[in-house]
């Protein structure tokens, strides 16, 4: 999703070459200057849309492995497909900074697997 978003921000920096008043624009008229910043703008959404189908399947996939790690409480893996996403992100990164993983779990989980 971070790559999408960083590559779709070239469409808005089109818009501002093409608004620039540069001497090379000069071979376009002003309905077609103005068309080319609509397309681009257009693009910037939809590549934006296209960024937060990947941010939605991360959430997804992120959630479901914490509820079902044990390592974490389940709500915070609940957060990340019930509630709107940001709240999941803000609560994960804010749990592993103040409270970690259960230890205990790991322990178990670890030595089970051994």
């Amino acid at each position: 999703m971070t790559t999408i978003h960083g590559l779709n921000l070239l469409n808005k920096l089109f818009v501002l070459l093409l608004l620039s008043g540069a001497g090379y624009l000069t071979v376009f008229e002003p309905a077609q200057l103005n068309a080319l910043v609509m397309l681009f703008l257009d693009g910037h959404t939809y590549g934006f849309g296209i960024g937060i189908v990947f941010l939605s399947l991360h959430a997804i996939l992120l959630g479901y492995l914490i509820y079902k790690s044990g390592y974490f409480p389940k709500i915070l893996g609940v957060l990340f497909i019930a509630l709107p996403i940001a709240i999941g992100e803000i609560a994960f990164p804010l749990w592993l900074l103040f409270k970690g993983v259960n230890a205990g779990q790991w322990e178990k989980r670890a030595l089970g697997s051994a």
